[in-house]
């Protein structure tokens, strides 16, 4: 997973996220919003942010995907109106989650006489499932300006760099960004020589009754045509 670069604002209605998530598509965005958890994925990207107050899904969250800047704009509603958010600017903390010796502290003046948890529950709830998250570099790895293109009219290029866990979901080819325009022609040439095959093809004479009917088949312009080339094709002017 990577960690998309952000940043945070907040009014007395909604904290809003700005995150940057080039090359991906809006249709797979998952937001979940639940206490004081916020958590976003679309893939490769995966941010899950620990507010100092509570959030809320009521509605009135909403997000937006600005494709020339390759940005999420999302609202997030608070769930008390007006009160402020502490240390926004400090995303290291905002990534951390609380630890389970934190939780310790701070319930270790209540002595629990009883509980009706069998040893499997508390065992799962002492689970760790956040995923381990680091703050993104400044830039996005710089390519040459020599380095292979790609795309409508060669425009793109690096689009990979970032995408290397679902290149073999995506492509043939393992490395795009690096790979010359004249060696991805030799590798596709040898790819589809590779994959041809003779008996494919072959079993399209297979059933000749199946395709005869479309074979045989004539438009109607074709008769009008044979008319027209045969003298019959009627005058437009001409009384029947």
């Amino acid at each position: 997973m990577i960690t998309p670069r952000f940043r945070l604002e907040q009014n007395d209605h909604f904290v809003i996220a700005y995150i940057e998530t080039p090359y991906v598509k809006f249709s797979e965005v998952e937001i979940s919003i639940h206490e004081q958890q916020f958590s976003f994925y679309c893939k490769p990207y995966h941010l899950q942010l620990y507010f100092s107050n509570s959030i809320i899904e009521d509605g009135r969250e909403s997000a937006q995907f600005d494709v020339d800047k390759g940005q999420f704009t999302v609202k997030i509603p608070k769930q008390v109106k007006g009160v402020v958010f502490s240390d926004l600017d400090m995303l290291t903390k905002l990534m951390t989650p609380v630890t389970s010796s934190e939780k310790i502290k701070a319930s270790s003046l209540i002595e629990v006489l009883d509980s009706s948890k069998d040893v499997a529950e508390c065992e799962e709830d002492n689970i760790d499932w956040t995923i381990e998250q680091t703050i993104p570099e400044d830039e996005l790895p710089v390519l040459a300006s020599t380095s292979p293109h790609y795309g409508f009219n060669g425009c793109a290029h690096g689009v990979f760099t970032l995408r290397q866990e679902d290149l073999h979901e995506l492509l043939d080819l393992s490395n795009p960004d690096t790979t010359p325009v004249a060696e991805r022609g030799r590798l596709q040439r040898k790819t589809e020589q590779k994959a041809f095959s003779a008996d494919h093809y072959l079993a399209d004479y297979c059933d000749d009754d199946a395709i005869a009917e479309f074979i045989a088949y004539e438009p109607e312009w074709r008769h009008l045509r044979k008319q027209k080339l045969s003298g019959g094709y009627p005058h437009p002017e001409s009384k029947t």
